[in-house]
C-alpha cells in the first residue's frame, strides 16, 4: 500500500535570531491510509514542530517530505488544503459565530473566496456533524460552549475539509476524563469508518497505547516508528522515560510510576472482599507501605461485619476497627510518622 506521508531523511527544527535549533534529525517514518498514529514524546521533544512540518506552516530543514506522493513543497495552498487538515493546540473562538457556521468554514478549499455552500457542501458539512456527533451544538455559540465540546467542534470541521490527512495537537489537552476519552473513540471510529489517516500528539500514553495504530516516538532527536505491541516487544518503552520513578509494566502493557515502599505489612481477608483488598493496596502504597508475605508486628484483617467492608488494624498493644480506608489510611500515616 502507497504511503500518504513520507519523510526520508528529514530534519525539522526552527530558526530563531539566526540560529537553527534541530530538534529531530534523519527522520524515515511513513503513514498510510486508513492509520491511527499517536505521536508521542516528552515535552520539548518536537511534537508539535513535526506536526506544523507535516501541515507545511514551516517548512523542513532538510531532506524530502512527500504527502500523497507528491512534494510537500510542490503543492498549490488550494490543492493542499484539500490533502491535510491541521487542528493546532491553540485554537481561538470567533465572537459571535454559531458552531454550524464554524463547522462549515472547512469548506473553505472547496468554495473560494465567495464562501458559497452548494447543496453538496451541505450534505457534507452534516454528515461531519453527524459522525463528530455535535448535532445537540449547532445552533450554540462558541464561546457558550464547553472545552470538550470545542474540541469535538474542531474536528467536525476537520472532516467538513473532506481531508485523506488529519493532523491533531494535543486534541485531548485540558479535558476531562470522559471527554478525553470521548475524543479518542471519535478518532478511532473515523479511521475505522472513513478510511483517513489521523496523526495526533498526545500525553496520555497509557490511551495512546490502547488505540493506535502505530506510535512514532521520539527519543534523543530520532523518531522510532511501530506498532504499539513492537516497541514494546523491542523494550524501547521500558527504557522511554529518563526517570526512574516512571516503568513499563510489562504484564499490564502500560506506564506505571514505579515506588519503593518502606514499611511492610501483612494481610489477611475473607474470600469475598477481593475488592476492598484492591482498594487497600492501593491506599497502602500511597501511605508507603507493601504487602508482606510472612507476618509482621503490624498486620490487617479484612473482612465484612454489617454488610460493610471492615479493616481491623492489629499492632503490638492495641486492635482498631475502621470501616472506611480514609480511616485505615489516616492510621497507617500516624504509624509512619511515629517511626
Amino acid at each position: 500500500m502507497p504511503n500518504l506521508i513520507e519523510l526520508k531523511q528529514v530534519d525539522i527544527g526552527y530558526t530563531l535570531k539566526r540560529q537553527t535549533k534541530v530538534l529531530i534529525s534523519g527522520l524515515n517514518i511513513s503513514a498510510q491510509k486508513g492509520e491511527l498514529i499517536a505521536l508521542l514524546g516528552i515535552n520539548g521533544a518536537g511534537k508539535s514542530t513535526l506536526l506544523k512540518t507535516l501541515a507545511k506552516a514551516i517548512a523542513p530543514l532538510a531532506g524530502n517530505l512527500k504527502i500523497n506522493n507528491i512534494q510537500a513543497d510542490l503543492y498549490k495552498p488550494k490543492d493542499f488544503a484539500k490533502t491535510v487538515s491541521f487542528v493546532p493546540a491553540e485554537n481561538l473562538r470567533p465572537e459571535n459565530m454559531r458552531v454550524e457556521e464554524f463547522i462549515a468554514f472547512g469548506r473553505f478549499p472547496y468554495t473560494g473566496v465567495s464562501g458559497f455552500i452548494t447543496a453538496a457542501d451541505k450534505t457534507i458539512i452534516d454528515a461531519a456533524i453527524r459522525n463528530a456527533k455535535v448535532e445537540h451544538l449547532t445552533s450554540k455559540q462558541l464561546t457558550k460552549i464547553s472545552s470538550g465540546e470545542f474540541q469535538k467542534v474542531l474536528i467536525a470541521r476537520s472532516l467538513a475539509q473532506d481531508t485523506p490527512i488529519i493532523l491533531l495537537d494535543e486534541p485531548a489537552s485540558f479535558l476531562d476524563i470522559d471527554n478525553k476519552h470521548s475524543t479518542f473513540n471519535l478518532l478511532r471510529k473515523i479511521v475505522d469508518t472513513e478510511n483517513k489517516t489521523i496523526v495526533f500528539s498526545a500525553h496520555d500514553l497509557a490511551t495512546a497505547l490502547k488505540i493506535a495504530d502505530k506510535i512514532w516516538l521520539i527519543k534523543n532527536k530520532k523518531i522510532i516508528q511501530g506498532a504499539p505491541e513492537d516497541l514494546f516487544l523491542n523494550n524501547t518503552f521500558q527504557n522511554f522515560f529518563p526517570s526512574k520513578l516512571i516503568k513499563f509494566d510489562t504484564k499490564l502493557v502500560d506506564f506505571k510510576v514505579e515506588k519503593k515502599c518502606k514499611y511492610p505489612i501483612y494481610i489477611t481477608r475473607q474470600q469475598n472482599c477481593n475488592d476492598a483488598l484492591t482498594a487497600t493496596k492501593h491506599c497502602l502504597k500511597r501511605t508507603n507501605f507493601y504487602v508482606s508475605e510472612t507476618k509482621t508486628p503490624i498486620n490487617l484483617e479484612i473482612y465484612i461485619k454489617n454488610n460493610k467492608f471492615a479493616w481491623k488494624l492489629n499492632q503490638p498493644n492495641n486492635s482498631t476497627l475502621f470501616f472506611s480506608v480514609y480511616e485505615l489510611s489516616k492510621a497507617l500515616k500516624e504509624i509512619k510518622n511515629n517511626d
